[in-house]
């Protein structure tokens, strides 16, 4: 008996969604030393975002934004910012779900939470994950990375009274699908679970 059983039989798949669950952290670190160059402050920067716990990208925005605006950054602020936005919305899909497989179609995810809002039927909305979108995934998360390292490359030159450097900006990448089409991927199992019956609702009189 194996715990997540899904991940022993697609281990592949698994290893980068476990890099992209832990990695996300990373990205708030690296977006947090952005903003300490900025502000030629490290210190107030990690205190200010890490006493906050849903809000970062948004504190971050407030303060670092105007900053990359006065400086001829405002460019690169808005792919790293949108990037970032980008893989929370990845790495919070997986983070609140959970998984099923069939050998021949593949890995699975269904988010309970959206299964639960419908107060009519109860019903998955199974999505699939392969390999191949899976990369793409960590291809962005590491494209992200890039814009906010060339934010705080740039802000130490400026802090240290240099010109902001000539460097070659990330190539711009294609926010990746969450998830492959669903009509496209249809789990084995989706025939029973659709099988919900249909609400008792009493004709009109007539």
């Amino acid at each position: 008996m194996s715990f997540m059983p899904a991940f022993h039989v697609f281990r592949a798949e698994a290893e980068i969604i476990g890099r992209l669950l832990a990695g996300y952290g990373e990205l708030e670190y690296i977006m947090a030393m952005c903003l300490g160059s900025a502000l030629a402050d490290e210190a107030t920067a990690i205190r200010t975002l890490y006493r906050m716990k849903g809000e970062r990208l948004t504190v971050a925005d407030s303060l670092l934004f105007p900053l990359c605006e006065q400086n001829g950054l405002a460019g690169p602020y808005t792919a790293a910012s949108g990037g970032m936005r980008h893989c929370a919305r990845i790495r919070n899909q997986f983070a609140h779900c959970n998984w099923d497989y069939s050998p021949s179609h593949g890995l699975f995810f269904v988010d309970l939470l959206e299964s639960a809002k419908s107060s009519i039927a109860y019903k998955h909305e199974w999505k699939h994950i392969d390999c191949a979108l899976l990369n793409r995934h960590e291809e962005f998360f590491w494209n992200t990375v890039l814009w906010w390292e060339l934010i705080r490359n740039n802000f130490i030159e400026i802090r240290k009274g240099r010109t902001i450097p000539s460097c070659e900006e990330p190539k711009r990448l294609l926010q990746p699908p969450l998830y492959n089409p669903q009509d496209e991927h249809i789990p084995p199992w989706i025939s029973l679970d659709s099988a919900v019956p249909e609400p008792n609702i009493p004709p009109e009189a007539e």
